[in-house]
């Protein structure tokens, strides 16, 4: 279980900076209103769903970037991160919905639960 968690850890950290990283470049090289404070007028405007795709990426990969985090370090915080963010992640189709599953088997193991030191009688 131990490479498993290996392989989701680089996994998670991977797409978290690649999410984090493509979400801070769309908003600095479009010099978007969003960072200097009145973003909500830009909204309506044509690059406000640039904006908004930009907010989204940064919102769902900064906890999975946090989440890869933790699990390398075995913290039971990052678990738990990884844990919600592989539920949330089952409704992206397809791509998504397999990772987020896969994740969930292996977070959800016993022999996991006794790396990250869980007692067996809790749930998560």
């Amino acid at each position: 279980m131990e490479k498993y968690l290996k392989a989701i850890t680089i996994v998670f950290f991977i797409i978290g900076l690649f999410g984090v990283v493509t979400g801070t470049i769309v908003l600095l090289y479009f010099k978007t209103s969003l960072l200097a404070g009145s973003w909500l007028a830009d909204f309506i405007t044509e690059k406000g769903i640039i904006e908004a795709e930009a907010v989204r990426k940064l919102i769902i990969y900064v906890p999975m970037l946090l989440a890869s985090v933790g699990l390398y370090f075995k913290q039971k915080w990052g678990r738990i991160i990884a844990l919600l963010w592989s539920v949330l992640n089952i409704a992206d189709f397809p791509i998504g919905t397999v990772f987020g599953i896969i994740a969930l088997w292996v977070l959800l193991k016993k022999e996991t639960r006794k790396i990250f030191n869980i007692d067996e009688s809790k749930f998560i």
